[in-house]
């Protein structure tokens, strides 16, 4: 995305403001399986953004390509969805966005599992730990860090099981309950906080207007 020649401040925030409401309006409309209108709202949203094409919105596009393979998953289209989610690890990769690019590697974890490719599935769940583990604060890591990392080493244990590897299974399990119990223990999050540790995680995703 440019970083020259973007609108002003003004108009970038009601861009985003108006891409954030039609993200949510898209994902109540996919909980009432109205999949036309979730497409069609998403993709008008997507043309706007690639429109602008700034920096600023970057994260509300990243947003969006998620939703995009949330929908495209529940309805099948699995190559579409993990088109989708290639575009959101570019822009990931490109605008150093840490915590959305472990999701989506999560998410493309779960997508090759359903299509029964454990060992692509595996790949992706040790892509994500990795990130984890290099991008975490060592010393006080936060509620999120610790149930991204747990969700990896659930999913790493849930592939292995697949692939037939049960010793391994068993204890990337039991590392991913270790931290889930430790992060309860020691760090006592909401339970909003740990709203993300589905396993193994959805693409599906409202986002929360700034203040």
């Amino acid at each position: 995305m440019r970083e020259e020649g973007c609108e002003p401040e003004e108009i970038q925030e009601a861009i985003r403001e108006f891409a954030l409401n039609f993200n949510n309006y898209a994902m109540e409309a996919l909980e009432n399986k109205k999949f036309p209108s979730t497409l069609h709202i998403l993709e008008k949203t997507e043309e706007l953004l690639i429109k602008f094409n700034c920096k600023e919105l970057v994260q509300v596009l990243i947003l969006t390509y998620s939703n995009l393979a949330c929908l495209h998953r529940e309805l099948k289209n699995f190559d579409t969805a993990l088109n989708y989610l290639k575009k959101t690890v570019s822009l990931c990769e490109m605008y150093d966005e840490t915590e959305d690019i472990i999701a989506t590697y999560l998410n493309i974890c779960a997508i090759f599992s359903q299509l029964g490719k454990h060992k692509r599935a595996l790949d992706y769940a040790i892509k994500a730990a990795f990130k984890c583990q290099e991008s975490s604060s060592h010393n006080d890591p936060s509620a999120k860090e610790v149930t991204l990392l747990a969700t990896a080493f659930h999913n790493m244990g849930v592939e292995e099981e697949f692939l037939g590897n049960k010793t391994a299974a068993v204890e990337w399990h039991r590392k991913a309950y270790g931290l889930v119990k430790d992060c309860l223990l020691y760090t006592s999050p909401s339970p909003r906080d740990l709203s993300t540790s589905r396993m193994p995680s959805s693409a599906c995703k409202k986002k929360k207007k700034k203040k």
